[in-house]
């Protein structure tokens, strides 16, 4: 085997894994492709003696890890366009603020803390004014830090009229 084929190959992953980290548009994908094209193109079998690979699997590797490697830095790239995730803002649970009637589902039973599901993720809630089963749907009221006060959505509703 060839030891240039290897020091390729091995430039080639580099690469790669630097075009995660620096975005620089594809350059070192693209050059990334070309080092493992020519690493794995010294890996084909040459002459009688000495271990290498056939051409064709040599050729059906490097484009499917081509391609996977171009969607894999294709979708890093649109990643880094999205905005963050916050979860929760600061507003909720504030008077007046939009995200005070945010919905959820208890994931335990909330008497009067348990587990809810909010906005993608489980938060540690309790629950203002009796037991709310597991499954049930519930309405974050207030926020104090990471623990959420939350209610049915029927008591949320009767509370905001009142207001």
């Amino acid at each position: 085997m060839d030891p240039n084929a290897v020091i390729l190959i091995a430039l080639a992953l580099a690469l790669f894994i630097a075009e995660l980290k620096i975005s620089t548009q594809g350059v070192l994908t693209g050059l990334g492709m070309v080092a493992l094209a020519i690493g794995a193109a010294l890996l084909v079998r040459g002459g009688t003696v000495g271990f290498g690979a056939g051409p064709w699997i040599v050729v059906g590797t490097v484009l499917i890890l081509c391609v996977l490697f171009a969607f894999w830095a294709a979708r890093v790239a649109a990643s880094r366009k999205l905005p963050p995730y916050r979860g929760l803002g600061p507003e909720a649970g504030k008077a007046g603020g939009q995200g005070l009637r945010q919905g959820g589902v208890a994931r335990t039973e909330l008497n009067p803390s348990g587990e809810v599901f909010v906005d993608g993720a489980l938060w540690n809630a309790t629950s203002r004014g009796g037991a709310i089963p597991a499954g049930s749907p519930i309405v974050v009221v207030g926020r104090r830090g990471l623990l959420l006060e939350v209610e049915p959505p029927a008591v949320a509703a009767a509370g905001s009229k009142e207001g």
